[in-house]
């Protein structure tokens, strides 16, 4: 379990309880590592306090505040054959559970037994579509609405939906993970782009999101680098792609 953490004082130790309470149910071996990336508050503190009480914490600092940076710390310091990514504010094991069942060679025969082939690489949660509920604010659902038309334009993304909770075969996504150098806001959707690309089998399994806190980040900031980040990983695809066909040829 990768748990991104900046200026998580308030919330982080109800959620890695949370989490912890609900994994050690589900009785099978896990870790929790929260990657505190660039805190100003107390959050630092807390993580060591954290990991000293509960066993199955494990953190990684890291010294500024990006999250794409704490998730590809994350997903590469894991020690497990799966990896799933949640956010402090976003968490959800019934997704787990659901994303689980996906995934081929799980413990318990998750796959056979939820009656769904395990045919997934990467299983994604999606706010957007049928069986989804987006309950946050009308701003934000736009925003994320606009961003996705814009992967689907400019990347090909065929994903609704490529923020948020996530659940991936850790050997099998590694070079995807590897050649991922986007930060911020765009490692989720350069992930989720260099996955399609390989031909790997992306899923998508339906979520309630509702908004516990402010986003950590306005959307004043975030836009105009988001878009000139698209733009700059869609040439980067483009070069990556071109390179490949003069090679083949």
């Amino acid at each position: 379990m990768i748990l991104p953490a900046y200026n998580e004082e308030d919330t982080l130790a109800r959620a890695v309880g949370d989490i912890d309470r609900g994994l050690r149910a589900r009785d099978t071996p896990f870790e929790i590592v929260v990657v505190e990336n660039g805190s100003t508050d107390g959050t630092g503190r807390l993580l060591a306090e954290l990991e000293a009480d509960v066993a199955s914490v494990r953190s990684i600092t890291l010294p500024d505040p990006d999250y794409g940076a704490a998730l590809r710390a994350g997903i590469l310091g894991a020690r497990g054959g799966v990896w799933a990514i949640f956010n402090v504010d976003y968490y959800d094991l019934a997704f787990l559970d659901a994303a689980l069942a996906r995934l081929p060679g799980e413990p318990g025969g998750h796959g056979a037994a939820a009656g769904r082939a395990a045919d997934a690489d990467l299983v994604l949660a999606t706010k957007r579509g049928r069986g989804a509920h987006d309950g946050r604010g009308w701003f934000r659902r736009a925003a994320t609405g606009t961003f996705t038309r814009l992967a689907h334009l400019l990347l090909g993304i065929r994903a609704a939906d490529t923020h948020g909770m996530k659940v991936g075969a850790a050997e099998a996504l590694r070079p995807v993970v590897d050649a991922c150098t986007c930060p911020a806001d765009l490692f989720d959707t350069e992930l989720v782009a260099r996955a399609e690309r390989a031909g790997m089998h992306v899923v998508e399994i339906p979520v309630t999101v509702t908004e516990t806190r402010p986003a950590r980040t306005s959307l004043a900031r975030r836009v105009p680098r988001t878009l000139v980040g698209l733009v700059r990983l869609r040439r980067t695809l483009d070069r990556e792609r071109t390179g490949d066909k003069v090679r083949l040829t």
